[in-house]
């Protein structure tokens, strides 16, 4: 997300609308900025930090 929108209730407002209609495992490969917003949707780190291009992100897993 475009830090423009970072902490104004974006994401959890989208997020808010998909989770009733999931029923599976989720993965992402969240920034390191968002491992915390993901975490209190529910979501859990899976193994260490990489680096990709560049790029660290964290593994994160949740079911709904």
């Amino acid at each position: 997300m475009h830090p423009k929108f970072h902490r104004k209730g974006v994401a959890r407002a989208l997020w808010q609308q998909v989770v009733p209609v999931l029923h599976s495992e989720i993965s992402v490969r969240s920034s390191l900025f968002a491992v915390s917003f993901y975490e209190k949707l529910g979501f859990k780190k899976v193994g260490e930090v990489k680096f990709f291009n560049g790029v660290s992100f964290q593994t994160m897993m949740a079911t709904f």
